[in-house]
């Protein structure tokens, strides 16, 4: 026999010849059991050895000595000196599962403590769905190289409860309208992939972005106005956009009529705080607001941005860039 190499995508130069098909038997590395336990026990299975292997009833020395033989070309010098003392073939595979695996206790260890990884994996916000999915699949990898099984109606929950927030809508999609306890984990992470590509082609480039926050003076906004309204809701002049606007004057100290449940501003920080509470409370994004200052728009989205980094209280999020 022809010394395989060690690398773990070698395999050995003997091939098993089953029916016109040629089954090439794995060598073992120790970074590898994985893949070998399962193309090894296909092999056996094709050759009608693995019986040998369950141990269901006692078979004859030659079907002992093919299996064992069969298993022994695909072991390294060193692990084959070790398994050479075994008389069965079961016990040579029983040898090497704990060798890779460890005993029983130590697996149920490995088991549990796999669990508890993925009980706690989260998508994180920048992370992709793919490579969470990665993750999800590994774990399911090393379940069941240790004698576990991980469904997928488990991957799919978990896939659909880990998401960001911005996939709320497929994830309600995918709940309301498919049967997840027979939803394949490839169909669930084809569809939440699909929605973030989705998502990455409707984002705006930051110019475009940068030009509709637009900063207004409030002495530009048709200044008959008085101290009679303090906020004005308007519709954008462009139709496709469709985004509302908020004008604002921080120097007008009247009240404001236009928005309900607002009380009028006594100073810039309070109609700051108006103006971060106002785009929470809506649902509103920054691109939604024009700001009118008298002194200049420039210094009331400061005063806006503070408040909404926390500085005067809980607050709507900064924008991305100012």
């Amino acid at each position: 026999m022809v010394e395989g190499d060690k690398h773990d995508n070698a395999s050995s130069s003997a091939s098993i010849r089953e029916g016109n098909v040629p089954l090439q038997c794995p060598k073992l590395t120790d970074t590898n059991y994985t893949t070998w336990a399962l193309m090894m026990e296909t092999i056996l299975k094709a050759c009608g050895l693995w019986k040998v292997i369950d141990g269901i009833k006692e078979n004859d020395e030659k079907t002992e000595n093919t299996a064992k033989g069969m298993i022994f070309q695909t072991l390294p010098q060193d692990m084959l000196m070790q398994v050479a003392q075994y008389t069965t073939a079961k016990e040579v595979w029983n040898s090497i599962k704990v060798k890779h695996l460890g005993a029983d206790l130590v697996q149920k260890a490995r088991l549990q403590t796999l669990r508890s990884e993925l009980e706690t994996l989260k998508m994180k916000p920048d992370e992709r769905a793919s490579e969470f999915a990665g993750k999800l699949s590994s774990i399911q990898a090393k379940f069941k190289s240790l004698g576990g099984t991980l469904k997928d109606k488990v991957l799919v929950r978990k896939l659909l409860n880990s998401v960001p927030k911005k996939f709320l809508p497929i994830v309600a999609s995918i709940e309301q309208y498919q049967e997840l306890d027979t939803m394949q984990f490839e169909e669930a992470v084809g569809r939440i992939t699909a929605f973030e590509e989705r998502l990455k082609s409707q984002d705006e480039p930051e110019d475009n972005y940068q030009n509709k926050l637009l900063l207004a003076n409030s002495s530009n906004q048709g200044g008959g106005r008085g101290h009679g309204r303090t906020f004005t809701k308007n519709k954008s002049s462009n139709g496709e956009a469709k985004w509302r606007m908020v004008l604002v004057d921080l120097t007008n100290h009247g009240r404001s009529t236009d928005i309900e449940g607002l009380s009028p501003p006594h100073d810039t920080i309070n109609a700051a705080r108006d103006i971060s509470n106002l785009i929470k409370s809506r649902g509103w994004v920054w691109p939604d607001v024009v700001i009118g200052h008298s002194l200049g728009g420039k210094v009331a989205l400061q005063y806006a941005l503070s408040c909404a980094q926390g500085k005067y209280g809980k607050s709507a999020q900064p924008p991305k860039k100012v």
